[in-house]
């Protein structure tokens, strides 16, 4: 369990809703200031969905989640922000939404400028919503071309979001199926992010993990990680057999008892993870299911 300091400004947690009445959305924000009008993630009833976000903290260190239905809340927090730290958690503001024009057709990437500033890299969340088929989106920033990596799997006629790490400049969203994009910003960093996208690890390409096995994966391996201390990671799960939950963390500790990520049978779905790179990573899974693990941003120490 993270214990969060008293100076911290921004808290990294990850939300699971659950026993949720109907369909409905988690806004995560601070305890005191209007509420802002996007979204961070989305939930269907029945079914368990989590999601990761950067929520700026309120002078008495709490947290304020909005839910549009009723529904059971889990909060767990990975970590959090310094009062000196890169990260400034921002009034999220919605920075594009096709639903008022057309579908983003399949195989198209949909572009969108954020607001100027000095930021070097940015949090965003990215959702699909009225979508045609099952598919994926992609967000990356435009100059750096298309990686081969997904951001958000989604279910035809269905909203589903994730967190990512962009640049601040024009970004770049491929969809696979005809869909309409929302781009949120949550918040901003200050000092260089290293924005690598990669693909750490995916077990598609030998044996499913069973049920109650934990995959191990060392970053030492990994060139693109080579000097990281802390990679923001999307974790996806594949050709699941069962409704069930990864849970990441660092091999050395022991595993704790919240999820990352809860899936549903035979659905590809992905929660952003932050990981600390020094040590080996263990992904829990509770039902059999393919682990893929996708780099998004890496820090590093200052010299």
């Amino acid at each position: 369990q993270t214990v969060v300091p008293d100076d911290a400004k921004v808290a990294v947690a990850n939300v699971t809703a659950t026993q949720a009445a109907g369909r409905g959305f988690i806004t995560a924000y601070e305890c005191g200031t209007t509420r802002p009008t996007v979204s961070n993630f989305n939930y269907q009833p029945v079914l368990r969905r989590a999601g990761l976000v950067y929520a700026p903290l309120s002078d008495d260190g709490s947290i304020c989640l909005y839910t549009r239905q009723t529904v059971e809340l889990i909060v767990d927090i990975d970590g959090y922000t310094p009062a000196l730290g890169t990260y400034d958690g921002k009034t999220p503001v919605r920075i594009a939404d096709t639903r008022t024009s057309s579908l983003v057709a399949a195989g198209d990437t949909f572009e969108v400028t954020p607001p100027a500033s000095s930021a070097d890299a940015l949090a965003i969340t990215v959702t699909s919503v009225n979508s045609t088929a099952n598919g994926y989106l992609t967000a990356y920033t435009c100059s750096e071309g298309l990686p081969a990596s997904s951001t958000v799997n989604y279910r035809a006629g269905l909203p589903f979001a994730n967190l990512t790490i962009v640049g601040n400049e024009k970004i770049c969203v491929f969809t696979s199926k005809a869909t309409n994009i929302l781009v949120d910003i949550h918040g901003e960093f200050s000092a260089p992010v290293d924005l690598d996208k990669a693909r750490l690890l995916d077990t598609r390409a030998g044996t499913q993990p069973a049920a109650g096995s934990t995959t191990v994966f060392d970053p030492s391996t990994a060139p693109d990680l080579a000097g990281a201390e802390v990679a923001a990671v999307n974790v996806t799960s594949a050709r699941s057999a069962t409704n069930g939950y990864f849970t990441v963390w660092n091999c050395a500790d022991t595993r704790p008892t919240a999820s990352t990520l809860n899936y549903s049978a035979g659905e590809a779905i992905a929660n952003l993870a932050m990981v600390d790179t020094t040590r080996p990573v263990c992904v829990y899974t509770s039902a059999p299911s393919d682990v893929v693990l996708d780099l998004v941003a890496v820090t590093t120490p200052t010299p």
